[in-house]
């Protein structure tokens, strides 16, 4: 079963479209928005309220012209990101260079096993991929044959180990 499509009353609609609509307006989103405010205070009660994606969606169907620029994507220029969001995280690179417990940690990885040096700097770099390869080689009294052909039901990384 589809959804209802709802009812409006087309003449206010356009009536309230016409008042609001101005190219001084920044963005379609905040016309959407003003509009199923303003229609839904009007409204009688034989219609039900609209949101905004409703006025977005009459709007194409009824094909009605706009003065309102489409706003930009993306932020607007000069604007500061949050604080906590994805750009402004610490890799995983530095937050072990900045940890001395971490670096305590690699120079002894580094004395135990020598010749794995290479994954060693890519751990440090943060890849998860190597630190599982090389937990798998520790696992497995460092035999690189053993730790691929590994079954261990007991690993708790058995679905994540890389086995190449």
């Amino acid at each position: 079963m589809g959804r209802t499509k709802k009812k409006i009353d087309v003449e206010l609609f356009r009536r309230v479209i016409d008042e609001i609509d101005s190219p001084d307006l920044s963005n379609k989103t905040i016309l959407y928005n003003m509009v199923a405010e303003k229609y839904n205070k009007i409204v009688t009660v034989d219609f039900p309220d609209i949101t905004m994606s409703v006025v977005t969606l009459r709007i194409k169907e009824l094909g009605i012209p706009l003065k309102t620029p489409t706003g930009t994507k993306g932020r607007p220029k000069g604007s500061k990101i949050p604080a906590g969001t994805a750009r402004n995280r610490t890799s995983r690179a530095d937050k072990f260079a900045s940890n001395s417990k971490s670096r305590e940690w690699f120079e002894t990885l580094e004395k135990a096993c020598p010749e794995k040096t290479t994954w060693i700097e890519k751990i440090k770099g943060g890849s998860l991929k190597y630190a599982l390869k090389y937990y798998c080689y520790t696992c497995s009294g460092f035999s690189a044959s053993d730790a691929l052909q590994c079954k261990d039901l007991s690993c708790p990384f058995l679905l994540f180990l890389p086995r190449k």
